[in-house]
């Protein structure tokens, strides 16, 4: 799709979502100031399209919530078991329980149950 902007993309996922759905993404807040890291330009769309889904959403008081992304590839999303050796490039592989799976598919399980935590907290 030639010229999809974050905005534009923001639109198309809010406008296939029911009203009062909650959105979890990664916080990238303070990416930019991390220590030793350069921000590679690749995560400035990521950041403008949060911004568009949390401003946008709001008319259909759909929620965006920000979760720490650090080590959702790494826990297993079934026993809970972190460690860097449960990932392997693209493949998780949990060495407590055992669970094969995508990594991606890994990390957005656990986003998902921090998203969870955050909502039940109160600290929308």
């Amino acid at each position: 799709m030639p010229n999809l902007t974050p905005e534009r993309l923001a639109i198309l996922i809010v406008q296939t979502l029911p009203p009062n759905t909650v959105i979890v993404v990664e916080d990238l807040k303070g990416i930019r100031q991390r220590k030793f890291r350069k921000v590679p330009a690749r995560y400035l769309p990521f950041l403008k399209l949060q911004q568009a889904l949390k401003t946008i959403g709001a008319s259909k008081n759909i929620t965006v919530v920000k979760v720490p992304p650090a080590r959702t590839s790494q826990t297993c999303p079934s026993c809970r078991y972190f460690s860097p050796a449960n990932r392997q490039k693209g493949l998780f592989h949990c060495q407590r329980c055992g669970l094969k799976m995508d990594a991606d598919t890994a990390a957005a399980w656990n986003l998902a149950v921090r998203g969870f935590e955050v909502l039940a907290s109160g600290m929308t």
